[in-house]
């Protein structure tokens, strides 16, 4: 929210996203409220954070889990399901992470977006009463910030464009430019 770039990470194209949001989550505390857009919507990842103690709001994929699916469709706005079972490729993220899935709920939260469009979010925030449906389109659309620090990153500063070839010389201009980012929003 204040346009300060908490942790950066410069990987091989070939990295997973995963991968890499895993790192920057270490940097994460149990209060913070981690809102993602669709492609993180893993079960193994969501239970990921139930493990760690830590909220979300995640924006679900159409083609997701049958349960999310079937809500997209439906005419309800907000809906507790369990989790009781993971895809045999979830159950593999977590074994790599020595952690034993158990059970757990999540609240899928209809909204529309300005375009019209319809989205599913799942969050961790089940209590309906403290948490009302009408605060998840405003709090997914902070998310926003990120997106358009990426482009900042990549048009105007040219995050990409590097000086030299050498791993070294191109951790040093990326870093540089987090910098630079970051005392642009200071200033």
């Amino acid at each position: 929210l204040n346009e300060i770039i908490i942790n950066s990470e410069i990987s091989p194209c070939d990295t997973a996203e995963y991968s890499l949001a895993l790192k920057h989550f270490i940097k994460t505390k149990e209060k913070d409220l981690l809102i993602y857009d669709r492609g993180y919507d893993g079960a193994w990842f969501i239970f990921y954070h139930f493990y760690c103690k830590r909220d979300f709001v995640i924006r679900m994929a159409k083609n997701s889990i049958s349960q999310v699916r079937d809500f997209f469709s439906s005419d309800g706005e907000s809906k507790i399901i369990e989790i009781t079972n993971l895809h045999q490729d979830s159950k593999n993220q977590l074994k790599k992470l020595g952690i034993e899935f158990k059970p757990f709920k999540i609240r899928l939260v209809k909204v529309i977006l300005d375009n019209g469009e319809k989205e599913v979010l799942a969050t961790s925030l089940l209590d309906e009463e403290r948490f009302p449906n009408s605060i998840f389109k405003g709090l997914y659309k902070k998310r926003w910030g990120i997106e358009t620090n990426y482009d900042h990153l990549k048009n105007n500063l040219q995050i990409e464009n590097f000086t030299g070839l050498t791993p070294l010389s191109i951790k040093q201009d990326f870093f540089a430019n987090t910098l630079i980012t970051n005392i642009q929003a200071i200033l």
